[in-house]
């Protein structure tokens, strides 16, 4: 299973949401696509508010750890 990529999403200094791409369009009521551009550092203005959107990380798959050991 792959990684996938979350990321946070704020509007001013107050955080929103967490989760991946497909989780915060749903919250939202964006597509997916928008999201990732927010992401890349474009923004949105809603009501005035900036809306920003950061990569945090990846999380890992099931089938992703490595050195799991087998006995």
């Amino acid at each position: 299973m792959r990684s996938r990529q979350i990321y946070a999403v704020y509007r001013g200094e107050q955080n929103l949401t967490d989760g991946t791409a497909e989780e915060i369009a749903k919250f939202l009521g964006l597509k997916v696509k928008t999201v990732r551009n927010l992401a890349l550092g474009k923004r949105a203005h809603e009501k005035g508010q900036r809306l920003v959107v950061v990569k945090l990380g990846k999380e890992k798959g099931v089938g992703d750890e490595q050195g799991s050991s087998r006995g």
